[in-house]
């Protein structure tokens, strides 16, 4: 994912993720303007196909920009997830371990947006960080699944459940 995030061709200019919230901008005319850019930039990279709803496509989108410019800047909230959740491992040039958490996280955000009314990106980092005591190091076990699709479902539900309740 990072590969794709530094990709020139696609984002030129990674200032333009909006690292903010998809409520603040939908509030005011220059927000919409950042929103239709956010669609317009994950639209062609197919993020965003089969989502009906404009509303939570948008969110969606908002929400990945908001993760990708965490991924870019290495926001330290973003860097212990890395490091807790330990998905799909590969080694560094030096022979190190390196975690690529965006394996899952965009599509939890993807899959809790659809199925909630009440997101917010703070909160979804904060309950990301909450349910890190599950993060599973699976390194030299031999699953016969497809491991980071069932992390995605499973911290999926949980958040879906976060997001649903509070709005009660």
């Amino acid at each position: 994912m990072k590969e794709i995030l530094n990709d020139k061709t696609i984002f030129a200019d990674t200032s333009v993720f909006t690292a903010i919230r998809y409520e603040d901008l939908s509030n005011w005319e220059v927000g919409k303007a950042v929103i239709e850019e956010a669609v317009n930039r994950w639209e062609p990279l197919c993020f965003l196909d089969g989502i009906k709803d404009e509303k939570k496509k948008e969110q969606i989108a908002v929400a990945y920009d908001n993760m990708a410019h965490d991924f870019v800047f290495e926001n330290e909230r973003v860097v212990n997830l890395n490091k807790r959740y330990n998905f799909n491992c590969t080694l560094d040039d030096e022979g190190e371990k390196m975690v690529n958490f965006d394996v899952i996280v965009f599509p939890i955000i993807r899959r809790v947006i659809c199925k909630t009314d009440n997101f917010t990106y703070d909160k979804f980092l904060e309950y990301l960080e909450k349910l890190s005591f599950l993060a599973i190091n699976y390194d030299g076990y031999d699953f016969e699944c497809d491991i980071e699709a069932e992390f995605c479902a499973l911290l999926s539900l949980a958040i879906e459940d976060l997001f649903n309740n509070s709005k009660k």
